[in-house]
């Protein structure tokens, strides 16, 4: 048993010898509905900014999506979203100086 997000890198011969089962994982609406619901709360309240006015936009997140989480799953989106709660963490420090 062997998993992989694309079958382009796997040789000929091996992929011929395999049984292969597709997943589907989540579209881009369920993907930004799991961010907006709880995804962004989390990072924001792990970030130290549960207090804070700072929101992450549709649009924000959907750049995100399309851009720069483009498997199946939500972790990497989960990892941007906290690198850009943790880039607004060091902002509002920084501003408060």
């Amino acid at each position: 048993m062997c998993t992989a997000n694309s079958l382009d890198t796997i040789p000929a011969p091996l992929l011929d010898r395999m049984e292969v089962l597709e997943v589907s994982g989540y579209i881009t609406e369920e993907k930004a509905a799991i961010a907006s619901r709880y995804l962004a709360p989390q990072a924001k309240e792990g970030a130290g900014l549960k207090n804070a006015d700072v929101e992450l936009g549709e649009d924000a997140v959907a750049a995100l999506i399309r851009y720069y989480c483009r498997e199946s799953g939500v972790r990497r989106l989960k990892q941007q979203i906290e690198k850009v709660r943790a880039r607004s963490l060091s902002l509002c420090t920084h501003a408060r100086r």
